[in-house]
């Protein structure tokens, strides 16, 4: 683990990977902009490479 913005961990370690994958959050919130959590949403947007955001898993 590093101190700090997890976000912009992950935007830097961006610039030397070919792939991001984050996950997302169980939320059942009206807003479909709102189904990520914000460091999720702070790599869609800065990250220089793909980013795959994996949704959680179902329950059966």
């Amino acid at each position: 683990m590093l101190p700090g913005d997890a976000a912009g961990h992950l935007v830097e370690a961006s610039r030397d990977a070919s792939l991001v994958v984050v996950g997302r959050h169980r939320r059942r919130l009206l807003s479909p902009a709102r189904m990520m959590g914000s460091v999720t949403q702070a790599v869609l947007l800065h990250a220089t490479t793909p980013v795959a955001v994996i949704p959680p898993a179902q329950l059966t």
